[in-house]
Formats: C-alpha cells, sequence, structure tokens
C-alpha cells in the first residue's frame, strides 16, 4: 500500500520550546492539532492548512514529561506519545 494514502505523523524533535512535528496526510485542507498532558488535559491546539504529502508544524510548549500528540483532519486522526 502506498504511504501517501495514510494520516501518520513522521517524526516529533523538540526545538527551543516548541515540537517540530513532521507528518504525512492524503488530505489537502485544514488540519488539527492537539497537545494533550498525560491526564488527557490540552495543553494547546493549533489549526493549520495542509498539502497532500509531507507536512511540517511547529507548536510551542513549555510541557515537559509525557505528551500526547493527535493530528486530525475531517477523515481521520492519529495519535502518537512523545517524551519531552
Amino acid at each position: 500500500s502506498n504511504n501517501n494514502e495514510k494520516l501518520r505523523i513522521i517524526s516529533v524533535f523538540e526545538v527551543d520550546n516548541s515540537l517540530e512535528i513532521k507528518f504525512n496526510t492524503p488530505f489537502k485542507g485544514t488540519h488539527r492539532i492537539e497537545i494533550y498532558d498525560i491526564s488527557g488535559r490540552i495543553i494547546t491546539h493549533q489549526e493549520i492548512m495542509c498539502e497532500r504529502g509531507c507536512n511540517s508544524a511547529r507548536i510551542e510548549t513549555d510541557k515537559s514529561g509525557l505528551i500526547i500528540i493527535k493530528i486530525m483532519n475531517e477523515t481521520d486522526y492519529v495519535i502518537h506519545k512523545f517524551l519531552n
């Protein structure tokens, strides 16, 4: 199967006080990125316009420890745990 057909997180890096998230999407349009702490409280969120294929987003967060990253579009979502 073609990897371009699936919403997936490729990588997450810590850069300064933000997260650099690279992800792949088959869907052109608005995507919402949400960052949660381990208890499920939302820390921050951002909406970005994406092209099909590889996209990247930078989200500011000073939260450390285990966080949960959720990316969603109109039809799908993906969740990724990250130790910040």
